[in-house]
């Protein structure tokens, strides 16, 4: 795992680790890391969930002051 910012308990599906460095990041088996988005900021806890071919993130901000403009959670489908 390359150096990462912020707190929060990595998860991880099959062939990928899921994990906050600032925003929701993706971690694949070959290496490469990919944004899963950059208008949320993941909760502190494992607040990236991938479950049955999607990528979940609950909201976990309420409360919190910060620049991300979207408080809502969220389901990606993938590409």
């Amino acid at each position: 795992m390359p150096k990462r910012r912020g707190c929060g308990t990595i998860s991880a599906s099959a062939d990928t680790l899921y994990f906050r460095d600032h925003n929701p990041r993706a971690r694949k088996i070959d290496g490469q890391t990919v944004h899963v988005t950059s208008v949320s900021r993941p909760g502190c806890w494992i607040n990236i969930l991938p479950a049955a071919g999607l990528v979940l993130l609950p909201e976990a901000s309420a409360g919190c002051v910060c620049s991300f403009p979207v408080q809502t959670s969220m389901a990606f489908l993938p590409r």
